[in-house]
């Protein structure tokens, strides 16, 4: 049996020309899209957000999640921040971008329960360093906190404050699943 031969370049799997089409395409739409929509700018972010993510989804790579959470949610602070009351827009950014990073935190996670060896290998460094989304993430919620508590929202803190508590639930249940997973007992 021959050896098998190279293929020729032209052959070759190549998505770069796919993405180039999706890219083109999507500028395309958004430029139609702006001669309908007014105020489509506020959009922007999100979309160049969701761009990175696609890309992550598409080749699963970490430097391509962390612009794209962290831009896709300044793009939905943006958005939000044209919605609610002038007041609370400032700590709705704050907390936007802090679910950015948080949403880091909690994709790393949940791929690296699926997939021991990703981002960066089976060691343990590598699983403990996913974590440091969630330090940016709490300093912003931290601030938020702060901007809304000068802004008079301790009344609705009152009234939300169980929702904290159900979302810290979830992060203990989350990196308990984690561990779990990759520490498998007897």
């Amino acid at each position: 049996m021959p050896p098998p031969q190279p293929q020729p370049a032209s052959s070759r799997r190549d998505p770069g020309g796919l993405i180039a089409g999706v890219i083109v395409i999507g500028i395309g739409l958004f430029f139609l899209l702006g001669q309908f929509v007014p105020d489509i700018g506020r959009w922007i972010p999100l979309f160049i957000g969701l761009a990175f993510l696609a890309a992550f989804l598409a080749k699963r790579e970490y430097g391509f999640l962390i612009p794209g959470c962290i831009i896709a949610g300044v793009g939905v602070g943006v958005l939000l921040s044209g919605v609610v009351d002038d007041r609370w827009s400032g700590a709705v950014v704050l907390l936007s971008i802090a679910g950015g990073f948080i949403a880091i935190w909690l994709v790393s996670v949940m791929l690296r329960a699926v997939d021991k060896d990703w981002p960066t290998g089976p060691s343990r460094e590598a699983a403990q360093a996913l974590w440091w989304p969630l330090i940016p993430g709490g300093i912003l919620v931290l601030v938020a906190i702060i901007v809304l508590a000068e802004e008079g929202f301790e009344s609705d803190l009152l009234q939300w404050w169980p929702s904290l508590l159900i979302a810290a639930g979830l992060v203990i249940i989350l990196a308990n699943l984690s561990r779990r997973r990759r520490d498998p007992g007897p």
